[in-house]
């Protein structure tokens, strides 16, 4: 009989792992089952009656009321486990051996040992296979080499995973910056390609569709055949897709680039996130890991208009994607060294595909038919239909996601108020934010005669403005609650934006546009992280992957959705042609100026859904 085979229960505040943060499985084995002498292990272990395996910390004989020829207590601190998996049988593996069981002085010197042992055990069966990837069988390890741990300095560890953390932050400063960097360089590339009006916002659209509608199966897909590969094949596929956008010759060339570029996204996105959790367990600098993480992708955001309009000024617009290919090969070499390919218990449940290409079509269709009635300026026939199909493929995705035993989105979770509004929520910032950012780089070149780099610097107030309120907004909703600032913030919000409709044609910067910003800017930062936080704050422990998930593809759905409907607007609304450019410039003034207040129309309805929203309150 090996360890391996010795069955026990995860008990409730019980043993030294509690007191570290970790919950305790005992286990009292007759001592003719283990071979190993007493001492401390890593090992891996399995809960339940499932088949994922968790890392733990294991110590064996070191309690002396058990410790006779009979009976022999082990006890396994274990890393990464949900408070709902208590009172379960747990099966041991033994891995490799850390170090012999001795005495200490004071209960500090013992923490202090066991706090570095599991550092030391995570890294341990971070190079190690799980029993899920050899077959699921129960295995005991030759243990006759003992690793020499003791001497290893665990400072470096410490060291390469934060390296680690910078490559996969760097990746997702990627996403967020390809979303944002585009719009400032929008009208030189409808210059330069001879696009329409209703073709420009295909050239975000394309990016956010795919993005939007495949993350969830990204997320399988990770789970599945492993983050690591996962996110590697997609930031290869993102460096392809950019070279092809920046030497792209014609319009149909660059959205599918672009289309590439989203579907590589929706792939890396919650690899690279997934990645960070393995590297940062929890009470192990995950806090501070995902601080940085959401501060570095705040930033892509921030900086996009910025970066997009010096080098599109300097270098014309192909350069806001030539951009990514020294970054995407920085993040190859980088998750090569420092990111292991161990340590993950792959899934073998099936995907939800025809779930993410239903979801995907259906909106492809929506935006279709905006971008028609745009285009022609009437809701005929045709957008009709489209908008039609897009509506029978939405609901055709939802008696998918019912019936599927294994959905990309289990829909019972929209019962938890918090997650229905929350996205709800999320849905209205997106598409407010993408589409400001869109408006505002056209109004500032196309109206205000601003080069690319000028629009770019007057837009930087307003994202300085972004991320000062995102990280205000915390300590504040501690202090109003969550309801009260997300309603507020939405207001804030249709306040700059109504201020930005009421612009004069002719006026300057600092008169028209410099404080309505800094108001949007307030608004977005506050609704963006109230939102956030009203989507996930209620959720269940086993259900946090998949409520953040969807909060981001709430996120970019809503804002390839509300960009259609926005651009497509002032369009419908227009009722003569431009006779001269003069003219021209005073319709397309008209136009922006309808759009800012179509989009705090929706801002309005925003606070509506605030208010209406849930009070927070403790899971159960």
């Amino acid at each position: 009989m090996s360890l391996g085979e010795v069955r026990g229960r995860v008990e409730r505040g019980n043993g030294r792992g509690h007191q570290l943060g970790f919950p305790t499985a005992n286990i009292l084995a007759p001592a003719s089952a283990i071979s190993m002498r007493e001492g401390v292990y890593a090992a891996w272990v399995k809960v339940g009656r499932g088949h994922t395996w968790f890392g733990a910390t294991v110590s064996i004989g070191d309690n002396p009321t058990f410790n006779d020829v009979d009976r022999i207590q082990v006890e396994a601190y274990l890393h990464d486990f949900g408070d709902d998996l208590y009172d379960q049988e747990v099966e041991l593996v033994i891995v490799a051996r850390i170090r012999d069981m001795r005495r200490f002085r004071t209960a500090n010197a013992l923490s202090a040992e066991m706090a570095r042992d599991v550092m030391i055990s995570r890294r341990l069966l971070a190079r190690a296979k799980s029993p899920a990837e050899i077959g699921g069988r129960s295995y005991t390890p030759d243990l006759g080499t003992e690793i020499a741990v003791q001497q290893e300095k665990t400072q470096g560890g410490g060291r390469s995973r934060w390296f680690a953390l910078a490559f996969l932050t760097l990746a997702q400063f990627l996403i967020v910056l390809d979303a944002s960097i585009v719009n400032v360089a929008v009208p030189a590339i409808g210059k330069d390609l001879l696009l329409s009006s209703q073709a420009l916002t295909w050239i975000v659209s394309s990016y956010v569709i795919p993005f939007g509608g495949l993350l969830m199966l990204g997320g399988r897909l990770g789970d599945r055949y492993g983050h690591r590969p996962l996110f590697l094949m997609g930031v290869i596929v993102f460096l392809l897709a950019s070279a092809l956008a920046a030497l792209a010759p014609s319009f149909e060339i660059l959205l599918a680039a672009r289309a590439a570029q989203g579907m590589s996204a929706a792939f890396l996105a919650p690899a690279a996130l997934a990645l960070l959790m393995r590297l940062f367990p929890a009470n192990d600098g995950r806090g501070k890991a995902i601080g940085v993480w959401g501060g570095v992708a705040g930033l892509g955001g921030a900086t996009g208009a910025l970066m997009g309009g010096l080098l599109t000024t300097a270098f014309g617009w192909s350069a806001i994607f030539f951009v990514n290919i020294p970054m995407c090969l920085l993040v190859i070499a980088g998750t090569l060294r420092f990111v292991s390919a161990n340590g993950q218990s792959l899934q073998r449940n099936p995907l939800d595909a025809m779930g993410a290409i239903t979801v995907t079509l259906g909106m492809l269709a929506v935006v279709g038919a905006f971008s028609h009635a745009l285009e022609t300026g009437t809701f005929d026939v045709v957008a009709l239909a489209l908008a039609g199909g897009g509506v029978v493929l939405v609901a055709l995705f939802i008696m998918i996601e019912r019936r599927s035993h294994y959905p990309l989105i289990r829909l019972d979770i929209f019962t938890n108020p918090g997650v229905a509004f929350g996205n709800l929520s999320m849905f209205l910032v997106g598409g407010v934010t993408l589409s400001i950012f869109f408006f505002l780089s056209l109004h500032m070149q196309l109206v205000m005669g601003y080069s690319a780099a000028g629009t770019g610097l007057r837009q930087l107030p307003l994202a300085i403005t972004f991320l000062t309120t995102a990280a205000l907004l915390p300590s504040v909703i501690g202090r109003f609650g969550l309801r009260l600032v997300l309603t507020v913030s939405f207001l804030t919000l249709a306040a700059g934006l109504l201020a930005l409709s009421q612009t004069q044609s002719g006026a300057g910067f600092l008169v028209a546009l410099l404080i309505p910003t800094l108001i949007v800017g307030i608004g977005l930062g506050g609704t963006f992280i109230a939102s956030t936080e009203l989507a996930i704050e209620n959720v269940e422990e086993a259900d946090s992957g998949l409520a953040s998930g969807l909060v981001n593809t709430s996120q970019q759905v809503g804002g390839a959705i509300l960009l259609a409907f926005f651009a497509t607007l002032p369009a419908l609304l227009a009722t003569q042609a431009p006779e001269s450019a003069s003219q021209e410039s005073s319709l397309l003034h008209v136009e922006y100026t309808s759009a800012y207040l179509g989009i705090g129309i929706v801002c309005l309805i925003g606070a509506v859904v605030s208010f209406l929203s849930p009070q927070k309150r403790q899971p159960s």
